[in-house]
């Protein structure tokens, strides 16, 4: 269906144009050309042979001003969510550092320092004052 405004070619089920806005209704086309009223030394209309231009369709230009209905919002730049990169470089962190220490304590090293920690505790709390 043409729109009655711009001529912009609509589906059938439209109700408004998708260019320009205007109402479409099932009873409306673009008028016809002004026909002069036939004289009487013209022929009959079906005498001399017409040619037919088909109609072309409005190119859409997505840069024409004019194509929109009217101008969309400028979109927001995305939001920087730096607090989420902080809070996951510290879990990061918390999970390396105890995978680390859990590997160093399974070594003899790690061992030995267990052992200590665990000789000083009891001699501090067995020593009387």
């Amino acid at each position: 269906m043409e729109c009655p405004q711009c001529g912009h070619v609509n589906g059938e089920e439209d109700k408004f144009c998708s260019n320009c806005g205007a109402r479409l209704t099932a009873g409306t086309s673009i008028p016809r050309q002004f026909v002069p009223p036939e004289r009487a030394d013209t022929p009959p209309p079906s005498a001399v042979p017409q040619a037919t231009q088909p109609v072309e369709p409005r190119a859409e230009d997505p840069h024409d001003p004019e194509w929109r209905m009217s101008p969309l919002p400028e979109e927001a730049p995305p939001k920087r969510r730096t607090w989420l990169w902080v809070l996951g470089g510290i879990i990061l962190f918390c999970v390396l550092l105890f995978c680390g220490f859990s590997i160093f304590l399974t070594t003899g090293p790690g061992q030995n320092l267990l052992d200590d920690l665990a000789t000083r505790s009891a001699e501090l709390i067995t020593a009387t004052p």
